[in-house]
């Protein structure tokens, strides 16, 4: 199949992607070397890295090459997270995009293994992800600090986890909303938002009070501890693992113990991305 010649003959499906933020050109060559990625990631990667071909090739390499080694994350490779209820995927915001909500109270830095966590991270991700409308490709975060205090501030988890996730999640996150932001709060921020990228930084949005959440959610999916009217609790049977039987198979099949991970201790290793010609 030919390629499209100009950026308004590409097929892209999602209204999240600006096709005035990469060429029709580099798309074509991204795309040539990774045949198997559809438009639309091509597209992010290249929106990940302003259009440098060099380093759109460079990231898109080494998230292909960390998946092949790391991925998929099962749910039993990281339950002792999950079951304390502090992150979890529920509703939509006001323009259908999925929402992760994460409840800083039930964070505890000092009682936590940092990989189990990255892990149940990027395992609540990917739920997101497969409930993507067919026309967006970010979902929504909500920071829920509802509660919480010194002792849930995690300011080595982010440090450590915030390039893992974007470079395996590039153009992503539509928004970031912390509620409530109190002085608590920015004086973590101060501190963490070095290690996150400045086009990350852009997408948090700090809200003082929790009624102006509604401006982005409808209240039916806001959480009543944030002045909203749902009530829903985490159940973890209501999420199962978000890949195909299949793929579950093939990476049990890997592992001497199916219910231990086979890359302990290389999670967060950087892949290399291979020299490529362009």
């Amino acid at each position: 199949m030919s390629q499209p010649t100009t950026i308004t003959d590409l097929t892209i499906n999602s209204t999240d992607i600006n096709k005035s933020l990469f060429t029709i050109e580099n798309h074509n060559a991204l795309k040539t070397l990774f045949p198997d990625y559809d438009n639309d990631t091509i597209a992010r990667y290249l929106i990940a890295r302003n259009n440098d071909l060099t380093k759109s090739t460079e990231l898109l390499t080494k998230a292909h090459n960390w998946k092949a080694k790391h991925a998929p994350v099962l749910k039993r490779d990281c339950l002792p997270e999950l079951t304390t209820g502090k992150l979890y995927c529920h509703g939509t915001d006001r323009e259908g995009r999925p929402l992760l909500i994460f409840r800083s109270c039930f964070h505890d830095a000092n009682n936590r293994d940092i990989e189990t966590m990255a892990r149940s991270v990027l395992w609540w991700a990917e739920i997101a992800l497969r409930r993507l409308p067919d026309n967006k490709t970010k979902f929504t975060v909500i920071i829920d600090r509802d509660g919480a205090g010194m002792a849930n501030g995690d300011i080595e988890f982010i440090r450590t986890f915030a390039s893992l996730f974007q470079d395996q999640f590039p153009e992503r996150l539509y928004r970031c909303i912390v509620v409530p932001a109190n002085v608590l709060f920015w004086s973590v921020w101060k501190v963490v938002s070095v290690f996150v990228h400045p086009v990350t930084r852009e997408k948090v949005k700090t809200l003082m009070f929790q009624s102006a959440l509604s401006e982005y959610v409808d209240p039916e999916f806001i959480p009543v501890r944030l002045g909203g009217k749902c009530t829903y609790e985490l159940n973890l049977n209501d999420y199962e693992d978000p890949y195909s039987e299949e793929a579950i198979t093939t990476v049990l099949a890997k592992r001497s113990d199916p219910y231990t991970p086979h890359d302990q201790g290389t999670f967060f290793q950087t892949e290399d991305a291979a020299t490529t010609d362009f």
